[in-house]
């Protein structure tokens, strides 16, 4: 419950500020990159070594949380490339949503997850990374 009320209020905080409401993200598709990760999650999720950084920050993480998948974005942070994956439980997709965020130099992984109304962050991003994090979310 701690981490709900955190979480919220840090959502507060960033959706109010000014300098997270002028910020421009653009995502696209790479296809250098996308070739590393997969196109769509549920493909990405089944490489050992990103289901192993996943289940880093969330150790409670099931691949059948993204097998209704979207395809593959990169977008850069700070001139960090952050490759973007996620998708819904399928037949619950209102109320699921996993979103995978991981930054393809250091491989730093988080996610944000849906439930209900809410949603959680996992992993240590920082500022600018919760900035966009949220924006995506939100806006895909």
């Amino acid at each position: 419950m701690k981490t709900f009320f955190l979480t919220m209020l840090f959502l507060t905080q960033t959706l109010l500020s000014p300098a997270s409401q002028a910020e421009n993200f653009v995502y696209n598709q790479d296809s250098a990159v996308i070739t590393k990760y997969g196109d769509y999650a549920f493909k990405a999720v089944r490489k050992p070594e990103i289901l192993k950084a996943i289940r880093e920050v969330d150790p409670s993480f099931k691949t059948r949380e993204i097998e209704t998948s979207f395809p593959t974005k990169v977008t850069k942070v700070d001139g960090r490339i952050i490759v973007i994956f996620g998708g819904c439980t399928p037949h619950n997709c209102g109320d699921t949503g996993t979103t995978i965020f991981i930054e393809d130099a250091t491989k730093k992984t988080y996610l944000i997850k849906q439930d209900g109304d809410s949603y959680r962050i996992f992993g240590t991003p920082d500022q600018k990374m919760k900035e966009m994090m949220i924006n995506f979310f939100e806006t895909q």
